[in-house]
């Protein structure tokens, strides 16, 4: 189950340092509010709310790119991706999104699924 709308990224060989993918928070950030502060994290599989993420193995460091990095513009989480390499390839992965907000505390996650290595 994904907080997002229904859709899959697909990660080819020719898509290194390609996006960035907008991962859009309006209707999960509390009125009033904005994101602060994210992490993303990859993980193979389908990771539902509630499952134990050290569970599944974390891919972040050959999935995310880092240059260019991740930002946010308040609402909106820009993120560049490249391909894993061929150990990965036909998986299908879970990103997870740790987010803290400017008033509201906590750390909360939200999950996107799929994205799929080609």
């Amino acid at each position: 189950m994904s907080d997002f709308p229904e859709g899959t990224i697909e990660i080819r060989l020719t898509t290194d340092n390609w996006g960035p993918f907008h991962f859009d928070f309006t209707n999960c950030i509390p009125s009033g509010d904005s994101i602060q502060t994210f992490t993303i994290s990859a993980h193979e599989g389908e990771i539902l709310p509630g499952y134990t993420l050290s569970s599944y193995a974390d891919i972040s460091n050959v999935l995310i790119e880092t240059n260019p990095a991740s930002s946010t513009d308040g609402t909106i989480i820009s993120a560049y991706f490249k391909w894993p390499g061929l150990a990965y390839k036909g998986e299908n992965l879970t990103l997870v999104f740790q987010v803290t907000f400017t008033v509201k505390t906590g750390v909360f996650p939200f999950y996107f699924y799929k994205v799929k290595v080609q």
